[in-house]
């Protein structure tokens, strides 16, 4: 590795040349070396200045920067240096790809001293920092990767701070950057800066470990099997109030779509720091917390030990004082926890149900649906479902069922599927508050399991009146189960069938269904066209011999 002697470190003072026009027009004139580098200090001095983050350097001055990366070590420093400061302008960074100045930094990169490896992996942090996925491109496209996983390896402290930075901004929204940082061998120089670097070069780590973790191609496999879940958890419970939040987010970028490692950090220690986390945080370390410890719970073990660990009230807190996405989060993990029986009831204790019913009127979209999930989960113990229904939730569930997500209409249409059950003065309430016609609606515009749930709570809607029977079918029911009837899942399939023979009760409603063409698709439900079996057979049970059930 190269390094400048000492008496050529570059001394970062150039108040003469603090004008930018000034500092530029000096670097032009320039004739010798020594010049040049006193006006490229001169030009970083200039644009380090942060009273405007705008500030645009001319193109003459980027290209004579990027020729000084090729001379002498000093003026190749001085030169990495102006164009670290100059690349903090998103202006500035296009001029500079534009210059082709991006090669010759890679170039310095490899072979340059010290301080100009800082310096580069400084520019190429600040050059990648924004979403112009060109430039990320063109510094991937370059060869910037292998060299600055190299000076993760072998690089001064402040050089290692500055080239994680690099990797987690080149990683950032780029799937395809993300797998060739991994594939090149990002992954265990990271994890080892996360136990051995510097307090920043830690939290920056984790930083790229996130953006990994999170994006395609199974790299949080790579992460966990390089040893990256204990120094996280020590960063968890060690780090400062950044770095905490840090290894929160890359936990539960480990967890998605991965069972094991949900085991593995459970195991490891995670949940009670980020029970504390969530109680203690930030306002982003809480979100982080709350995703995290949401991810967790889809494993049954860790869902009984995030409760014990005392995560449920703090949940509960963050839907009601916390940020937008703090509540969508908490929501999530609620969601997830109350799958668990006592945990349901811990919820309900804790204050939960009348503040996810708020958040289904005032949260944002994903707020809401995370509520409806959590409200849905919740309504499976009866004394649940009398709380939802006391607290109001009717009208807000139908109207989210008219225009929620796809997701909320169907958690929507579960909790009123749910209430119902709790009798028939909530079923009543339901009725009149104007469920049928988007519980109809949902029949023929939701997703699959949205119109399976659908037909499951309008058939429980009845309850041998012949009067929802008859609302049902004014509202437009029948086409929509018949489409079921032929093109639904077997659950599908089974739940239209149930809910025509419980309208079939009404002998209008069964001229009805035979206009409606009910006829063909029930006959193949049945068998007599030898294409059905043995659940065709028990869906045309449901369907055929209960067409007297309910009369009254």
């Amino acid at each position: 590795m190269i390094k400048a002697p000492p008496s050529k470190r570059l001394k970062f003072d150039a108040r003469p040349f603090l004008d930018v026009a000034g500092a530029t027009k000096q670097l032009l004139a320039a004739q010798d070396a020594e010049s040049r580098q006193t006006a490229a200090r001169a030009v970083a001095a200039a644009f380090d200045i942060r009273d405007d983050d705008n500030k645009i350097a001319s193109r003459e001055a980027v290209r004579s920067l990027g020729k000084m990366l090729r001379g002498s070590h000093g003026e190749a420093e001085a030169g990495a240096l102006a164009l670290r400061t100059l690349a903090i302008s998103w202006q500035n960074t296009l001029l500079i790809a534009k210059a082709g100045a991006i090669p010759p930094l890679i170039a310095l990169l490899e072979n340059g001293t010290d301080l100009a490896k800082e310096h580069v992996a400084a520019a190429l942090e600040n050059l990648a920092d924004g979403n112009d996925t060109t430039i990320k491109i063109s510094i991937a496209r370059a060869g910037a990767i292998p060299p600055l996983i190299a000076l993760l390896e072998n690089g001064t402290d402040l050089a290692k701070e500055h080239a994680a930075v690099a990797l987690e901004n080149l990683a950032h929204g780029e799937d395809t950057i993300r797998i060739s940082i991994a594939r090149a061998g990002a992954i265990p120089p990271l994890v080892a800066l996360l136990q051995n670097g510097t307090d920043l070069a830690k939290e920056h780590a984790a930083n790229a470990l996130g953006d990994l973790a999170h994006g395609e191609g199974n790299i949080n496999i790579l992460i966990a099997r390089s040893g990256a879940i204990p120094p996280l958890v020590a960063l968890l419970q060690n780090g400062d109030d950044a770095a905490k939040q840090r290894a929160a987010w890359v936990l539960s970028g480990l967890t998605i779509d991965n069972d094991k490692n949900k085991i593995s950090i459970a195991k490891a220690g995670a949940i009670p720091p980020l029970v504390v986390l969530l109680e203690n945080g930030d306002d982003e370390a809480k979100e982080s917390a709350a995703d995290a410890l949401g991810s967790l719970a889809y494993d049954d073990d860790n869902e009984v030990a995030i409760a014990r660990a005392g995560a449920i009230p703090p949940l509960v807190a963050l839907i009601q004082n916390g940020t937008d996405l703090a509540k969508v989060s908490a929501a999530a993990a609620l969601r997830i926890l109350a799958g668990n029986h006592n945990n349901k009831v811990s919820i309900a204790k804790a204050g939960a149900i009348p503040l996810l019913v708020a958040l289904l009127q005032n949260g944002t979209d994903e707020a809401k649906e995370n509520a409806a999930g959590a409200l849905w989960t919740l309504a499976y113990d009866d004394d649940n479902r009398l709380s939802i229904a006391r607290t109001r939730a009717i009208p807000p569930l139908i109207a989210l069922l008219q225009n929620g997500t796809d997701d909320a209409k169907e958690s929507a249409a579960g909790v009123l599927m749910q209430l119902i059950f709790r009798g028939d003065n909530i079923r009543i309430s339901i009725v009149e508050a104007g469920a049928i016609p988007p519980l109809v609606a949902l029949l023929q515009n939701g997703t699959d399991d949205a119109k399976e749930t659908a037909a499951f709570a309008l058939r429980t809607l009845i309850a041998c009146e012949d009067n929802i029977r008859i609302s049902i079918v004014e509202a437009g029911a029948l086409p929509p189960l018949v489409a079921l009837l032929q093109n639904g899942s077997d659950e599908a399939k089974e739940n239209a069938a149930a809910l025509l023979s419980e309208l079939a009760a009404n002998n209008d409603n069964k001229v009805s269904i035979a206009k409606a063409g009910a006829i063909l698709p029930l006959a193949t439900l049945v068998g007599l066209d030898a294409s059905g079996g043995q659940a065709a057979a028990e869906i045309a049970e449901a369907m055929l011999w209960k067409l007297s059930y309910c009369t009254s």
